[in-house]
């Protein structure tokens, strides 16, 4: 479900499915709970429709989300809306769920790769340059080696 659309859900609403970017990551706090601690990791969740605040409930801060994973690709299974009252009065929203209710898939760093285009039967084939740099000059030209003459 796109974000845009969860937003206008009832609040309380369980079981929501949706996928979108991570745009920022909180580190984890810790909870003190009526049964013990557990902590929670604050997200912001964006896809191409709208981005919403996403907490998820981590057992330990070994699960802790880091923050490396911003611009990576989530996929939440099951969550829950819950509509409040800021502190200014306003109206605040987001989704709530547990570490095991996600999928994280790491963005891939991107490699720039200079391409060249051949046209084989009026179709363009992309053929990636191979350009080899030397830094020093090579040990075969004696007149340029850096040996000394004594050697």
């Amino acid at each position: 479900m796109d974000i845009k659309t969860i937003k206008t859900l009832e609040d309380g609403m369980a079981g929501i499915k949706t996928e979108g970017t991570i745009a920022y990551v909180k580190k984890a706090r810790e909870i003190q709970g009526q049964r013990g601690v557990f902590y929670t990791q604050w997200m912001l969740l964006k896809d191409n429709t709208d981005s919403i605040p996403l907490t998820v409930s981590l057992p330990s801060r070994k699960e802790e989300i880091p923050s490396s994973a911003k611009g990576s690709n989530i996929h939440i299974d099951r969550s829950s809306l819950r509509k409040y009252t800021k502190k200014d009065g306003s109206q605040g929203i987001e989704l709530k769920t547990s570490i095991s209710n996600i999928t994280i898939k790491q963005k891939e760093d991107k490699v720039q790769t200079n391409t060249s285009q051949t046209y084989k039967n009026d179709r363009a084939i992309e053929r990636p340059y191979i350009c080899l740099l030397y830094t020093s000059p090579s040990p075969r030209d004696l007149s340029t080696s850096r040996m000394p003459s004594s050697a």
